[in-house]
């Protein structure tokens, strides 16, 4: 049925439910089937097994107490259920049946003794990863050093109702209480029954990277790969050999909305979401909401479909039964022969039966089964609100406060610690004279914990701040290297010559280069210290963090980004200041209890402490802090927030929505509809949001189709390109001033396209002074034919490097627009230098006065503008405007001439590398890879100072660098051409397969999931979020 037949000629909700289960419908039915029904059939064997054997157990167990007590009452533990709660504090590895002496005993003396035994043996059948994963899957786990059982809250969230075969699940669990893990059983399952692949979902760069290379590894005995969206890598096609897809939010969200358009969603077998409790995050969680409300829409339409194609199913059943009765009745009548008629003709509604396998113990076909549905995990720490947004979802609902180590929460005021309840636990045994130096005794808990051979997170409240603390501990303090865990490898290569891992970081920064920032990061990590914030160099950061988990450096000064992006727990974490920048900026209880998370290590440590540092006037805010929960998460798509236009925008360009009646079904598939009053949201922002975008040309009123809303090029350009509304103005406006005159005379003009519109720097008045003589400087050639083509105000220049504007001074429009600009110019004259000149990254950082570090964050960003205005013009048909600014993203990303871009994509290569090697002659990718080793090493040395006193040491660190370099160029070749032999084997398959689309992959060899473990309904708490909690209008029909 096509749309047009489906939909009466009216374009409505039912189009979007038709394009997206046509693609449902294009899956391989009959491997799903198989796996679904083998899963089926294996999970009810194994409850049988265990329940006759927990049968046999329990009468020998009556039979022995009723000859020891006469027949005395004997107590047994139910069926089915966790002897061990979800709130235990036993470890994973612990034997379970240690939850026996939980049993009461009044059954007297050996009445409890077979029971709780069989209670355990279930229990190690549940908590067992062989329960859920195929062997060759258990083997990698252990060999990545998971040796122990689940913990009993993971066995008894995965056992929730349904979830195993597919239904969502949203649950929270404490910071280190082992979340990641109940997601990658389920991934990975998922991808076993189905064969598509997962969408793994992370807010930050760093914990995609790291959460990529260990999904890899999973992946191996499965023949699958992790396909990566983060960063400045894209452009991922969902292939044979595709498992899971890891992104950023952004990018996850212009996935969704590209597989929505293209009809493709189909191809997802599960959707994974960490850091669950980002959709409140002011910033970035409209994205989040959106993206997960896109999905819910579609698997809600697919739902309904499924549940409509059942009843129509039943009802032609339910005909043809009483055909059948009606016919053998008249056969009996007329005397004939019933299976020679039967034989005769065969029921048509046989022939029309679904292949989708049958539920266990029915006749009708599971249609309306979870299995062949999309599937939605999502998990977080600090999620007050759950139980709405597991409404949301329509997803299964699990808590658990467990947490393998135990982390006590104090706040110190003078020498005294109190706990969360305020009683004071402790006085500190501060010596003579430390407080002159030590006013507010954070060195003197750091010594505490380091004299203990633990390790320290002190969270302060800006860049400086850190650096200052840093030294101060240093200079307080004589701390060891902690013992060095015994699998881990080298830091740097002075560690692998034979110095000390402290030793080796030390030389690793010095060998760097030695800029102010250097010699401080380098003074203090030769004593133990080191601080990490933004200012510094992707590479020191990194280098800090390795030098961190080794042992080389027990304390580290971070402001609150590290709480989020990095995996770096402690023992103990110190608030120097409970606040991110500026006093009046105070940590929520949302942020506060993640950076708190971080105390407490499980397998390492035995228990994780937080201290809050307060003085008198703020001390009863604070222990407020630790009393609060967390805030709860709101919609986006609310009045006061900015959610609304880009979601209006973005369903419909993807074609999902059009009518008035498509947008209420559309909201009531949003967070907004579980937690807020949408029919008055609906009433007010959504009506301007559209009037907003029809208005600028985004989205056009169809009149003679009924009434609906279409979007125009500009729409679908900026969807395509995820912009939001507001900047896309302002891009469409740049880039229509450059297409009538664009100055190529210098990479200035191009530079300034690519750099991002909004997150502009923060200029002070040494920034201002050199931006003005710049502009002076540049009063004939490019530069002021740049100046002329962007409307650089000088005159607003000039005053801020006079000094600006009085205290208070709220800028006018006019004066807004200049000074955005203004900084915009400023950013691309630094990114326009680096690519330009010759000179060290932090030389032309330093001319520019600012921290290298930040200068390195400005190439990531405009490599990702780059990309995304590319986008908008592809979508507008801007061929040439689209053809430079691909060709100039990894140009600015890397800070390099056109000519080095393609050295640059190889490992370990960044700008100074990639022009050492040109000059010396192996100018792409594939020269690198035929090069001799040492041909690469006397390249890299050239840019070594001739003598010194680590000359030995930076040959052997150089050597290992070339290694690296060899073997990252020889990977690349070979993945482009193992790319290049996908795509044809992509081509080759769709040709084959005419103009309806395949699956995304075939069966994922030969592994298959193990028997189900015995069903726990009913153990834990849940929500039953059933689709009626989503309301939907009696007109959707669907094909």
């Amino acid at each position: 049925m096509d749309d047009e037949e489906l939909c009466g000629g009216v374009f409505s909700q039912a189009a979007a439910v038709a394009r997206i289960m046509r693609v449902s419908q294009r899956l391989d039915e009959s491997y799903r089937a198989s796996q679904l029904q083998q899963l089926q059939q294996q999970r009810q064997q194994r409850q049988q097994e265990l329940a006759e054997q927990r049968a046999a157990i329990e009468a020998d167990s009556d039979d022995e107490q009723q000859q020891q007590q006469g027949g005395a009452a004997a107590a047994s533990s139910p069926a089915g259920v966790l002897s061990a709660s979800p709130n235990s504090t036993a470890g994973a590895g612990d034997d379970v049946a240690a939850a026996a002496e939980d049993v009461p005993a009044a059954a007297g003396a050996g009445a409890g003794g077979d029971a709780p035994d069989s209670s355990s043996e279930l229990d190690r059948e549940l908590r067992s990863l062989t329960s859920y994963l195929p062997q060759p899957l258990v083997e990698v786990y252990k060999g990545l050093g998971m040796t122990r059982d689940l913990y009993a809250w993971q066995a008894e969230c995965l056992n929730q109702p349904d979830v195993l075969e597919g239904a969502s699940l949203v649950y929270c669990a404490p910071t280190s209480g082992g979340k990641s893990m109940v997601a990658e059983v389920l991934m990975l399952r998922r991808l076993l029954s189905t064969g598509r692949p997962a969408l793994l979902v992370m807010p930050y760069v760093s914990l995609c990277a790291q959460k990529a290379a260990h999904l890899q590894k999973l992946l191996e005995p499965l023949g699958r790969e992790v396909k990566s969206l983060y960063g400045g890598l894209g452009g991922v096609a969902v292939t044979p050999t595709t498992g899971v897809i890891v992104a950023t939010i952004e990018k996850a969200n212009a996935l969704v909305n590209k597989m929505l358009e293209d009809d493709t969603l189909g191809q997802l077998g599960c959707v994974v979401v960490d850091e669950l409790h980002m959709v409140g995050d002011d910033d970035r969680g409209y994205l989040l909401e959106l993206m997960l409300t896109k999905l819910r829409y579609a698997t809600q339409a697919a739902k309904e479909e499924q549940e409509r194609r059942r009843a129509q199913y039943q009802e032609q059943l339910k005909r043809h039964q009483e055909a059948e009765a009606q016919q053998q009745q008249q056969q009996q009548q007329q005397g004939s022969n019933p299976s020679q008629q039967q034989q005769q003709q065969t029921p048509p509604q046989q022939q029309q039966t679904p292949s989708t396998p049958l539920a266990s113990g029915n006749s009708t076909p599971d249609l309306a089964g979870s299995g062949s549905l999309l599937q939605i995990i999502g998990m977080s720490a600090t999620l007050p609100n759950v139980g709405q947004v597991a409404a949301w979802l329509d997803a299964v609902l699990y808590q658990t406060d467990f947490r393998p180590v135990q982390l006590r929460q104090y706040i110190k005021l003078g020498r005294v610690l109190k706990d969360q309840a305020g009683e004071v636990v402790r006085e500190l045994c501060v010596p003579a004279g430390w407080e002159a130096q030590d006013q507010d005794l954070v060195a003197l808990l750091t010594q505490e914990t380091v004299q203990a051979g633990h390790s320290v997170l002190v969270f302060c409240a800006s860049k400086n701040w850190c650096e200052i603390t840093a030294k101060h501990i240093a200079k307080m303090l004589t701390i060891p290297e902690r013992s060095k865990p015994k699998s881990a490898q080298p830091v740097t290569p002075g560690e692998a010559a034979g110095l000390s891992a402290r030793e080796g970081v030390v030389a690793e920064l010095a060998r760097n280069g030695a800029h102010r920032q250097e010699y401080v990061l380098k003074d203090v990590v030769a004593k133990g210290v080191a601080f990490h914030h933004a200012g510094l160099t992707a590479d020191e950061r990194e280098l800090v963090e390795r030098a961190y988990l080794s042992g080389a450096i027990s304390v580290l000064c971070a402001t609150s980004t590290l709480a989020a992006g990095v995996n770096l727990p402690a023992r103990r974490v110190i608030f120097k200041h409970p606040y991110v920048g500026i006093p009046a900026n105070m940590l929520d209880a949302t942020k506060y209890r993640q950076m708190c998370g971080r105390a407490g290590r499980a397998g390492l440590d035995t228990e994780g402490e937080s201290v809050l540092i307060a003085n008198q006037g703020n001390a009863a805010q604070l222990l407020a802090l630790m009393q609060a929960d967390s805030t709860p998460v709101s919609s986006c798509l609310v009045e006061s927030r900015r959610g609304m236009k880009r979601a209006m925008l973005e369903v419909v360009a993807a074609g999902v929505v059009a009518t008035s009646q498509d947008v209420e079904r559309y909201l009531k598939c949003s967070l907004l509809a579980a937690t807020e009053d949408y029919l008055t949201v609906a009433a007010t922002s959504t009506l301007e949001a559209l009037k907003w975008l029809g208005s600028r040309g985004f989205l056009e009123w169809q009149k003679a189709s009924g009434g609906s809303w279409s979007a125009s090029e500009l729409g679908k350009a900026t969807a395509a390109s995820g912009l939001n509304p507001e900047a896309a103005l302002l891009v469409k406006r740049d880039l229509e001033h450059a297409r009538m005159g664009l100055c190529l005379a210098s990479d200035l003009h191009l530079t300034y396209l690519v750099t991002p519109i909004h997150d502009l720097l923060d200029l002070q008045q040494q920034h201002w002074e050199i931006l003005s003589d710049t502009l002076h400087r540049s009063q004939r050639g490019p530069t002021a034919k740049v100046i002329e083509f962007i409307g650089l105000n000088m005159q607003y220049v000039d005053r801020r490097k006079m000094g600006g504007f009085r205290a208070g001074h709220v800028l006018t429009q006019q004066q807004a627009e200049a000074d955005r600009v203004a900084r915009r110019f400023y950013a691309a004259l630094v990114l326009s230098e680096l690519m330009r000149s010759d000179e060290e990254p932090r030389k032309v950082a330093a001319a520019f006065k600012l921290p290298q570090g930040q200068v390195e964050a400005m190439q990531d960003k405009a490599g990702h503008f780059a990309h995304t205005v590319a986008s908008f013009c592809e979508r507008h048909a801007w061929h040439d405007m689209e053809a430079l600014l691909m060709r100039f993203q990894g140009r600015v990303c890397h800070g390099v001439r056109a000519e080095l871009v393609a050295l640059t994509e190889i490992p370990y290569v960044k700008g100074a590398r990639a022009k050492l090697l040109y000059k010396a002659g192996l100018r792409t990718p594939e020269a690198v890879a035929a090069a001799d080793v040492n041909r690469i090493l006397e390249v890299l040395l050239t840019a070594q100072p001739r003598g010194g006193q680590n000359q030995e040491q930076q040959r052997k660190a150089e050597k290992r660098a070339a290694r690296m370099i060899l073997l990252g160029a020889k990977d690349l070749v070979g993945a482009k051409a193992r790319e290049l032999a996908e795509q044809q084997e992509v081509l080759l398959a769709a040709a084959a397969a005419g103009p309806v689309g395949t699956a995304p992959g075939s069966a994922p060899g030969s592994l298959v999931l193990p028997k189900s473990p015995p069903s726990s309904a009913g153990s834990g708490p849940t929500c039953s979020s059933s689709s009626s909690h989503l309301t939907t209008s009696n007109h959707t029909s669907s094909s």
